[in-house]
């Protein structure tokens, strides 16, 4: 059956990755492939052809998709995400279809998914064999010949050894096209292999193990246009599965200064899904934070397994990071806090100085010596007055008078 046309204009052509074996030297360069993206749904065809078709003309448009199916046709599935228990067979199909000008022979298998050095879904190279899940699935075909514009579904088994280990396991369906004698440049010729797959989740039933790794968390300040306005900090930290079930969950950060002050609180995207042993490097923003000397960061992600959000409720995981962060306000804030400061120390030391000077004796104008002041009178004492006598009877002493000097 024909792929109706206006789900062939939706199609966006899918990566593919060349495998280029040249002759007549014996030198092989491998790339490693990555999985191809799943074309949206087409119309629903009959079972796979396995005859022996030609290659599309030199020239013409060569294009292909691959995508979850069933034996009705396409079941709305982005990938093939399958549980099942140590011993169970599993069949499922993949639907192939042919966007090219002409016949197109395919080959089919499944393989195992790798992590690439900067940590993306790839699939083992063409001449690996797999050891995982990409080696427990079996075709009953090899290949597959699928005219221009129509589409085939490959039944295939899942066969899950009795050994397996509980988890999370990853492949690809691969359909591969391969192009021989094409020049090299170089006065030799390659064998050009393009595969497009799809990517292969199978957990293994058993006790699932979710452990997530927060590590290597740093902040960034970014200043705002205005320079007595805010900022944002940008928290971004490393996050690495070393469990063995594919996690996500929501990041959220707490940007404050000191003691806690102008606290600001920021989410990040849900990350997706990370695979066992997969490391990612992400980041949170918060916005409205100000250039107010140390910032301290508090971030926190509570995993989820997924594709299973109804999961157990796992521990929440934490981070944290500090950083200086100034600006015009800042210098402004610690200029009139100096003044301040200077003002208070310069009051202090004129009140200091006038206490000194008021219990200090003054100084004799000639000899500089200190001048004792009046001797303080005696209480009680009367002064003489006539003769210089006095009543006894009050208690009181003769003064001589001046008539008696």
């Amino acid at each position: 059956m024909k792929i109706p046309r206006l789900t062939r204009r939706l199609v966006l052509p899918a990566l593919t990755v060349a495998l280029a074996v040249l002759s007549p030297a014996t030198a092989v360069a491998d790339d490693e492939p990555t999985a191809g993206s799943s074309a949206p749904p087409a119309a629903a065809a009959p079972g796979g052809q396995t005859e022996e078709g030609t290659a599309p003309s030199p020239g013409g448009v060569v294009e292909w998709a691959v995508q979850p199916s069933g034996p009705a046709g396409p079941d709305g599935r982005d990938y093939f995400v399958r549980q099942a228990a140590p011993g169970d067979e599993v069949i499922d199909w993949a639907r192939i279809s042919n966007f090219g000008d002409g016949p197109l022979t395919l080959k089919v298998y499944a393989t195992d998914a790798v992590l690439t050095e900067d940590n993306n879904f790839s699939l083992l190279p063409a001449a690996d064999t797999p050891l995982d899940v990409g080696s427990w699935i079996g075709f009953d075909v090899e290949k597959v010949t699928i005219k221009p514009g129509e589409a085939v579904d490959v039944p295939f088994k899942l066969t899950v050894p009795a050994n397996a280990t509980p988890g999370d396991h990853q492949g690809g369906i691969v359909a591969s096209f391969s192009t021989e004698g094409v020049d090299n440049g170089e006065g030799g010729t390659v064998t050009v292999d393009r595969r497009v797959a799809a990517r292969m989740y199978l957990r293994v039933d058993g006790p699932l193990d979710p452990v997530l790794q927060i590590s290597d968390v740093r902040m960034n300040f970014v200043p705002g246009a205005n320079p007595f306005g805010p900022g944002v900090a940008d928290v971004s930290y490393t996050l690495t599965n070393n469990g063995n079930v594919r996690l996500s969950g929501t990041p959220t950060a707490e940007v404050s200064s000191w003691f806690g002050w102008f606290g600001k609180s920021g989410t990040g995207p849900e990350i997706p899904p990370l695979a066992p042993g997969e490391t990612r490097t992400l980041s949170v923003q918060v916005p409205d934070v100000y250039a107010s000397g140390p910032l301290k960061a508090a971030l926190s992600i509570t995993p989820v397994i997924s594709p299973d959000p109804g999961g157990p409720a796992l521990d929440s995981l934490t981070g944290s990071t500090d950083r200086w962060a100034v600006g015009l306000l800042f210098w402004i804030a610690v200029g009139l806090l100096a003044a301040i400061l200077l003002f208070i120390a310069y009051r202090i030391h004129r009140r200091r100085q006038r206490r000194k000077a008021a219990v200090t004796p003054l100084p004799d104008s000639e000899t500089g010596a200190a001048v004792p002041g009046p001797a303080p009178v005696p209480v009680g004492v009367a002064v003489g007055s006539g003769n210089g006598s006095a009543d006894d009877s009050t208690g009181t002493a003769d003064v001589p008078g001046p008539a008696d000097r």
